[in-house]
């Protein structure tokens, strides 16, 4: 039986979703925001998502929520994150013109790439500056603003982090980077916005069947087969939604602040799972 919450009533803005590729060896791919937005969805919560490149993806996953559930309002809005000093306050913008109030925000959007050198932390400046206006400084900004706008009635403010905060990876070493900026902007925001029952989750993901994991899946299930992962499998982006839907719900208002490794067990593996040449 699905997990299902009482949503109803409630609007929540989420960035990154609609990205999704019909693959002939693993099927559909979508990504972790369009997880998302189908499980909130489902359980009653109206929706504003944003998109970038993905025009006709954005449109079919609006589309498809659209015809299951016709009684929610759902609204793409397409959102430029490098150009996140114009994009935020457009995006806050529509959000009260479409909706006039925000019960959540979901910090989903993020973008990485591999370093092709073989030194450790060698990438090009402009691209690491692009990943972290994209991963953090966007995120960062929105989550100012939407809080101030949910501050009157209060509201939820999640943001969807990574294991990297824990395991380093001297290959995209960026994009961990973004995600610890991420992590220690979850604190700030629950030391401060409590005050205003604004409650804060952030959620640290491992390797999940995504379109971002897509060119090495069949790499990343063998190894979960071989022990990398302790639960056998990779993460589904609906679990993800599952989670978020939870917190939305009001479900346990008291994980304020709270951390949560949502990784299959990855990041606590024991010596018995390694292999030492």
């Amino acid at each position: 039986m699905p997990n299902t919450y009482d949503l109803s009533g409630k609007t929540a803005l989420l960035t990154g979703a609609g990205s999704s590729r019909q693959t002939e060896e693993f099927g559909l791919i979508e990504g972790i925001g369009s997880g998302i937005a189908r499980i909130l969805v489902r359980n009653g919560c109206d929706l504003i998502f944003t998109y970038n490149s993905s025009v006709e993806g954005a449109m079919k996953l609006c589309e498809e929520l659209s015809a299951e559930a016709p009684d929610r309002k759902i609204v793409p809005v397409q959102f430029s994150a490098v150009d996140y000093q114009e994009a935020v306050p457009e995006l806050i913008e529509a959000v009260a013109r479409e909706f006039g109030h925000l019960d959540l925000l979901v910090n989903n959007l993020g973008t990485t790439y591999v370093t092709q050198s073989e030194i450790p932390h060698d990438e090009p400046a402009e691209e690491a500056e692009k990943l972290l206006r994209i991963n953090f400084h966007a995120a960062y900004e929105l989550s100012k603003r939407a809080c101030e706008y949910m501050q009157s009635r209060g509201g939820y403010l999640v943001n969807v982090s990574s294991c990297s905060v824990t395991m380093p990876h001297a290959k995209r070493p960026a994009y961990g980077i973004s995600k610890h900026a991420m992590h220690g902007m979850s604190n700030e925001f629950a030391s401060h916005y409590g005050q205003h029952n604004i409650k804060v989750l952030e959620l640290q993901l491992g390797i999940f069947e995504t379109l971002m994991t897509l060119p090495r899946l069949a790499f990343y299930r063998e190894a979960c087969g071989k022990g990398a992962v302790p639960l056998g499998r990779l993460g589904y982006p609906k679990e993800v939604g599952n989670l978020v839907a939870f917190f939305l719900s009001g479900g346990c208002d008291y994980m304020h602040g709270a951390a949560i490794k949502v990784d299959g067990g990855l990041t606590i593996r024991s010596f018995d799972t390694l292999t030492i040449e």
